[in-house]
């Protein structure tokens, strides 16, 4: 008979087992062995009882026996994941999910404890997870590890203001105001810095501000926005009340008069539909004046020139009773509202 056999299980089911036994007779030599449990039968996991039994052509027996013993010391092989790198989603880290499994000869997949467990919180960094299973017989694993590291390579988020359209409120330019901010993931509010600071003053046309933020990491986001600073005011247009002129003349009168305008930005250029000194015809004329400043915008405004006349048989006492009121030109044209002083006009 064989000595008592130790073999390690291959599966729940034990293991297959094999050995020789021979038997010789003293008459007949070598004779048939039989055995129970047979040679490569699968043993089941403990100790068995081999017995081995032999007979000679004269029906002579005889019996022995030995053990299979069938363990079970191997440990569980553990599956595990490679390195895993995540993104922070807070200042705490990020939740890292993965999956490890560890399968058993014997007891096929058994539970795998983590050091960190899956879908936990890791923190910014390097974490290195420790991966251990033991089988229903106590073998344990050799541990396993894999590592998790958490980085924040996201920069902040930049909140910028639409484009902004200005009224120039000078030559210079305007001043304008505006606010960005930015938030981080990680490190929530962020500074951010312009290009050309709010409040300042900004030219006439569009210029591009640029808007920067930098997180704790050193991730930085940039954005821009465009203020366009424009002049669509008209000029402040001032004109001349209504004028009355008196004159001897039948042509008319000479008449001279002023406008003027302001602009906040340049200096607007005025013109007449008919010219201060001009000759203007007796009964009334409206005369129509425009202001345009530099980027093109008008005002535009009306006042009347009327001019009557005075008979001239007249002219004495029409110069005499305005003397202390009004002026009497040498063309005989007269300026006064009134033109009291003849009852003679045309």
């Amino acid at each position: 008979a064989p000595a008592n056999i130790i073999a390690e299980a291959t599966s729940a089911a034990g293991a297959a087992v094999n050995f020789t036994s021979t038997a010789t007779d003293l008459v007949d030599g070598v004779v048939a062995v039989s055995a129970s449990p047979a040679s490569g039968s699968t043993f089941p996991i403990g100790t068995t009882t081999v017995t081995l039994t032999a007979a000679d052509a004269h029906s002579n027996t005889a019996t022995k026996t030995f053990s299979v013993t069938v363990q079970d010391t191997t440990p569980p092989v553990i599956s595990a994941p490679a390195n895993i790198i995540a993104e922070a989603t807070s200042a705490a880290g990020a939740a890292v999910n993965f999956t490890a499994i560890a399968t058993d000869l014997v007891d096929g997949n058994v539970a795998v404890n983590a050091s960190a467990a899956s879908g936990s919180t890791f923190p910014i960094g390097t974490t290195t997870v420790t991966l251990t299973a033991v089988d229903a017989s106590g073998n344990q694993t050799v541990p396993k590890t894999f590592t998790v590291t958490v980085r924040d390579t996201t920069p902040p988020a930049l909140t910028l203001p639409a484009n902004i359209v200005a009224e120039a409120t000078s030559f210079a330019g305007a001043k304008v105001t505006f606010v960005a901010t930015a938030k981080d993931l990680v490190s929530g509010a962020c500074p951010v810095t312009y290009s050309k600071q709010p409040g300042s003053e900004f030219p006439r046309g569009v210029t591009t501000v640029t808007v920067t933020a930098k997180d704790a990491t050193g991730n930085t986001a940039t954005g821009s926005f465009t203020v366009t600073v424009r002049d669509t005011t008209p000029p402040k247009l001032i004109i001349p009340h209504d004028i009355t002129v008196c004159t001897l003349d039948p042509k008319g009168a000479r008449v001279w008069f002023l406008a003027w305008a302001t602009d906040a930005v340049s200096v607007p250029t005025i013109t007449y539909s008919q010219a201060p000194g001009s000759v203007f015809p007796i009964g009334t004329t409206t005369v129509t004046v425009t202001a345009k400043d530099a980027a093109g915008n008008m005002s535009v405004g009306t006042f009347t020139v009327t001019v009557q006349r005075v008979n001239p048989r007249d002219r004495d006492d029409f110069k005499r009773d305005h003397d202390n009121g009004g002026r009497y030109d040498d063309d005989g044209s007269y300026h006064d509202v009134s033109c009291s002083g003849g009852d003679d006009r045309h």
